[in-house]
């Protein structure tokens, strides 16, 4: 089904149902949906995502019985654990642009803690490779020496060679001696130090000097 068919079927329905549906959807489709739904509605939409665990018989019996009556279809969804954050980043994910930060300020209004758990997933240290070269060489120039060597133990090798590829031949060099010298470090310090990095880079995005990679471009 369309999505613009799917929003306009769904939005007199109550948010919960929407929110279960969308929820049954793959990310990319439900997203699409969810953008053809007025704001506010999909504020609370991702709100009741987010929060999600798992669903209810009742709200499964309604869902069926709303596809039957507007679609005429006998669909026989199956119950399931739901990773209420994960699935919200989806979504969220897929919006991108102005939808993305709207709806990452009103979960942070109900819940800040939720709305933190929501961006990480969102944005994860191998994400880094979507952001162009010149993005990347400006968050290196904002990265702290000591900070680099400790997220790269870590790191796969797209990133690592992401990174390498924009420093100076010297920077690289002291970069890859710095790693060596340093020996096993801790998972936790690791993450830490890409969190730390992942934090600047949101940063530098909000500001509009970066891209993250979900579409746009690099701001000069």
């Amino acid at each position: 089904m369309e999505p613009d068919a799917l929003a306009q079927m769904l939005k007199d329905e109550h948010p919960q149902m929407i929110a279960i549906t969308l929820a049954h959807l793959e990310p990319e489709q439900a997203a699409k949906v969810l953008a053809k739904l007025p704001e506010v509605q999909q504020n609370d939409v991702v709100y009741r995502i987010a929060n999600m665990k798992t669903i209810p018989d009742t709200a499964m019996s309604q869902l069926q019985g709303i596809l039957k009556k507007k679609l005429s279809v006998s669909a026989k969804l199956k119950n399931r654990q739901i990773d209420g954050a994960a699935t919200a980043a989806g979504l969220i994910n897929g919006l991108g642009g102005d939808a993305e930060t709207r709806i990452l300020e009103s979960l942070a209004k109900n819940n800040e803690e939720l709305s933190a758990r929501i961006q990480d997933l969102m944005f994860v240290f191998s994400n880094l490779i979507n952001i162009s070269d010149k993005g990347v060489q400006q968050l290196l120039r904002e990265v702290s020496s000591d900070l680099l060597p400790i997220a790269l133990k870590g790191a796969g090798e797209e990133v690592k060679e992401k990174i390498l590829r924009n420093m100076s031949k010297r920077a690289r060099e002291m970069l890859l001696d710095d790693m060596d010298a340093r020996g096993p470090i801790k998972i936790s310090e690791v993450e830490q130090a890409q969190k730390e990095i992942l934090t600047i880079a949101r940063s530098l995005a909000e500001s509009g000097q970066i891209d993250l990679g979900r579409g746009g471009d690099d701001y000069i």
